[in-house]
């Protein structure tokens, strides 16, 4: 399915996101993991195993999904509280540090960690869950002097599919980004003094 239709919109080759996952994954991921079919950019299709590592996903889902056909997520998963998400989001972020160094470092993957970073912060400042492009746009004027490297990463989102780059030119001053987002995070229990 996921073949055919990359075929017919080559728009969306390497570009599908998608979690194939059971109710009772869903009623149970904060106890115990169960297994998810997975689809992601520069990944195929794979089996994980899903637990509650992927709070801040079904948070989305519980607060922002749309429901399609069926009922509603809120029938059958188990309710995330903000508390909850907000710690997930603190917890996450502070893993990048490792992250960081331990994946690859090609430019798509800096920016979605760029961009990640000024979620995060937005997420801990206000306490609500934003896109990464609104978020961006805010850590700029909050962090001026990592504005252009921010606005690099949101032009690095638009043109994933550019092989003609030295990837390795950029990384340093992303992974130097990362950590400082991280210190800013483990200065402040809450960001407001950004």
């Amino acid at each position: 399915m996921h073949n055919q239709f990359v075929h017919e919109y080559k728009e969306w080759d390497d570009r599908i996101e998608v979690q194939y996952f059971s109710k009772q994954g869903l009623r149970d991921f904060k106890v115990k993991s169960s297994k998810m079919a997975v689809i992601s950019p520069g990944e195929p299709l794979h089996f994980v195993s899903a637990g509650d590592e992927w709070l801040l996903n079904w948070y989305f889902v519980q607060d922002y999904g749309i429901t399609l056909y069926g009922p509603k997520p809120s029938t059958f998963i188990e309710t995330i509280s903000k508390e909850e998400f907000i710690e997930a989001v603190k917890k996450h972020a502070l893993e990048w540090e490792e992250y960081v160094i331990n994946t690859k470092s090609s430019r798509p993957y800096q920016a979605y960690a760029i961009l990640t970073m000024c979620r995060a912060l937005y997420t801990l400042t206000f306490f609500e869950q934003t896109s990464k492009i609104k978020a961006a746009n805010w850590a700029k004027n909050k962090l001026p002097e990592y504005a252009y490297l921010i606005e690099k990463a949101i032009e690095w989102r638009i043109d994933c599919r550019n092989k003609n780059i030295n990837h390795e030119e950029t990384y340093p001053k992303t992974v130097e980004f990362v950590n400082y987002a991280i210190e800013l995070i483990r200065k402040n229990t809450d960001c407001k003094k950004i």
